[in-house]
């Protein structure tokens, strides 16, 4: 990501990260990341993961609610990635508790490395902690890993 000169070190916010795939030829053994800064600010790499891409695999990106307030109604969105090589459907559910919110929601067609902003029922937070569990239910999913979400 390229941006203006600024004084003091840089670091990304979320919505600052991409997600990168690169096709490596059959036999490589060694992979080097080589950053050129001219001197400026720093390099961020993270979640880096060698190896064949999953046939069928969704997961969950992020849980956005948007200023929960007690007693306000808010929309919240989760963010859902297609890591697999062809469009797929699957269902995506959101648990909150203690307020017994669950709200199931489903992705149609998402394109091969595409993201989708799902927005579920409305939910009212009562006063206290809560607990948000964001998942994907893909049959067949070959990786389990970036299934869930908790927050």
């Amino acid at each position: 990501m390229t941006a203006p000169a600024i004084t003091t070190a840089f670091v990304p916010t979320s919505t600052q990260w991409a997600t990168k795939r690169y096709a490596l030829p059959v036999g490589t053994n060694k992979v080097r990341f080589k950053a050129v800064s001219a001197f400026g600010n720093n390099i961020y790499i993270d979640n880096c993961k060698i190896g064949a891409q999953s046939a069928i695999d969704a997961g969950v990106q992020s849980i956005d609610i948007p200023n929960p307030i007690v007693a306000l109604p808010r929309v919240p969105t989760v963010t859902v990635q297609n890591h697999g090589p062809t469009p797929t459907t699957f269902a995506v559910t959101l648990l909150i508790s203690p307020d017994g919110y669950l709200s199931v929601k489903t992705v149609t067609s998402l394109a091969v490395n595409e993201k989708a902003t799902v927005a579920f029922d409305s939910w009212t937070p009562t006063l206290g902690t809560h607990n948000l569990t964001a998942f994907t239910s893909l049959s067949g999913d070959m990786d389990a890993s970036n299934d869930t979400l908790r927050s």
